[in-house]
């Protein structure tokens, strides 16, 4: 397999994305090792203390052990702790005005993620990026239509079916 989990000799990797409120984030999907389902993709957790949080508040990518993440205050990260994870590397996912959410690779040994890793998770976040903006700009363009469906529908209703402007405007001696 030539996943990111994979390529970038990780235990577990995920994708979080930003809740529509900021203080929750959304395991949007993850790759795990089988039989070690650690959250369940679609699951809604606080972004305080998790590293999600602080990666979104700060719109930069962060690298290091699970001891420095909890230096930082993400000592109540699920994803951290359920993968048993002691390096991590996570990777703001950014469109072009605010970060969707969050691409989090992390290994059981310390080894700590080198260069070639970080620019690989980043430029996989930057597609992620692209996939995700496509995504909600669909999402809203299908939102508008049927918008626009219902207001034609409303003001179809509104005109009536036989107009008799003689009667409306009256006679005329000219």
């Amino acid at each position: 397999r030539g996943g990111a989990r994979h390529l970038t000799r990780s235990a577990a990797a995920f994708v979080t994305l930003s809740d529509a409120q900021p203080d929750r984030f959304q395991l949007g999907a993850s790759d795990v090792p089988s039989g070690e389902a650690i959250v369940r993709d679609g699951a809604v957790h606080p972004a305080q203390g998790s590293l999600h949080g602080h990666v979104v508040a700060t719109s930069r990518l962060w690298t290091g052990t699970s001891d420095d993440a909890r230096t930082l205050g993400a000592d109540r990260d699920p994803l951290l702790l359920g993968a048993r994870l002691r390096s991590v590397c996570a990777v703001p996912i950014v469109s072009r005005t605010r970060v969707l959410g969050v691409l989090v690779v992390g290994r059981r040994e310390p080894r700590l993620y080198d260069q070639d890793d970080i620019t690989f998770l980043t430029h996989l976040s930057n597609q992620v990026a692209i996939v995700l903006d496509s995504a909600v700009a669909c999402a809203e363009l299908r939102e508008l239509k049927l918008r626009l469906a219902h207001e034609k529908v409303d003001r179809d209703d509104e005109i009536p079916g036989e107009v008799n402007f003689k009667d409306i405007v009256g006679q005329s001696a000219a």
